[in-house]
C-alpha cells in the first residue's frame, strides 16, 4: 500500500482531476453495463470516452450509445432526421425509420 506522502505526490503530478457526481440507480446501472461493454477499467474511463468520443477498442459500443442519444433527441424534438458536419466538412446523418 502506498504511503500518504507518495499518494499526494502522485496526485500532484496526475493531469486528471477527480470529480464527484450523483446518479440515479438506473443511470448507475447503465454506466456499469457500459463499463463491461467497453471493457473499461472503471466508470471514469467510460465517462471520459463518451465525453471525448473516443471509441477505444470497442467502436461499436460507442456507436450504439451515439444512436441511442440521437434517437432520444429525435423523439424529444419530433424530428425524423438530424445531421452533423465535422471539422473536415463531412456530413453524418441519423434518420428515424418510420
Amino acid at each position: 500500500m502506498a504511503t500518504a506522502a507518495s499518494q499526494r505526490r502522485w496526485r500532484a503530478n496526475d493531469p486528471k482531476h477527480t470529480v464527484e457526481l450523483r446518479l440515479s440507480p438506473t443511470a448507475l446501472a447503465r454506466l456499469d453495463k457500459l463499463v463491461a461493454r467497453f471493457d473499461a477499467r472503471g466508470r471514469g474511463e467510460v465517462i471520459e470516452r463518451l465525453l471525448l468520443a473516443d471509441p477505444g477498442a470497442h467502436p461499436a459500443a460507442l456507436l450504439n450509445e451515439a444512436i441511442r442519444l440521437g434517437r432520444a433527441v429525435l423523439l424529444a424534438t419530433g424530428q425524423t432526421e438530424a445531421a452533423l458536419r465535422d471539422a473536415s466538412g463531412r456530413t453524418y446523418a441519423i434518420v428515424r425509420a418510420r
